[in-house]
């Protein structure tokens, strides 16, 4: 209704002048409707992907209080492995969650150091052989030599030892000898080996060794090769 209507009705109810006729007021306009918002799917709860399992054949046992400690090959590849107490038997094909690998962890209840070990939340025994992915097609190899890099180093292995998830080797060049640390590989005593990419270290302490080397070359690279050093 039109704000000046009761004025105009209180006028005619004095005797005042006539007022014009009255227009009907315009209607309201209408008041756009709001939509109602959809109801939202509801997204399922996300879960975690389980945990990859690998198979592995049980080498060696060892109890340790609460815990079972085995010494596992899986596909080829050793590992000691600890995880709740279980019953195993050398032999025996387990499963077993990827776990958390600790490097140099000593057991007071063995009384000794592993210098990588495994731990999972479970080992469970299963039926059948283990079941080994196929190995990887074979590479083409370029026939065209590739130059060795700048720092390589051909030397003969004159000690060797495995450590903390390295290789440590006393080499002889030429009559100079230098220890070098780097990738695991086996070697053994006589070996003539390519190190690459050094970089020196001064008074390097191993825990896993418990020795200082005065100088210890960490490389790269560790080959063995075909030859040995060409001295002059």
């Amino acid at each position: 209704m039109s704000r000046s209507l009761p004025l105009l009705l209180l006028l005619a109810a004095c005797g005042g002048p006539a007022s014009a006729p009255m227009q009907p007021a315009p209607a309201p306009a209408p008041v756009p409707a709001v939509p109602t918002p959809a109801p939202m799917a509801e997204t399922p709860p996300q879960r975690e992907a389980p945990d990859p399992e690998r198979m592995a054949t049980v080498q060696e046992i060892l109890a340790a209080g609460e815990y079972t400690i085995a010494r596992m090959d899986s596909c080829g590849e050793e590992a000691w492995v600890a995880g709740p107490k279980t019953e195993l038997t050398v032999g025996q094909v387990v499963t077993m969650p990827m776990g958390t690998v600790m490097t140099d962890f000593e057991s007071k209840t063995l009384g000794r150091t592993f210098d990588a070990i495994l731990f999972v939340n479970t080992i469970t025994p299963v039926d059948g052989p283990v079941k080994c992915p196929p190995p990887p097609p074979p590479q083409h190899t370029d026939p065209t030599p590739r130059a060795e890099p700048a720092d390589t180093t051909i030397g003969v292995v004159k000690e060797t030892m495995q450590a903390g998830g390295y290789t440590y080797a006393r080499i002889d060049v030429c009559g100079a000898e230098r220890w070098v640390a780097g990738p695991p590989i086996p070697l053994t005593v006589g070996d003539p080996v390519k190190v690459a990419g050094a970089m020196t270290m001064k008074d390097f302490n191993s825990p896993t060794l418990g020795r200082t080397f005065e100088q210890l070359d960490l490389v790269s690279k560790i080959v063995i090769s075909g030859t040995p050093p060409s001295c002059p």
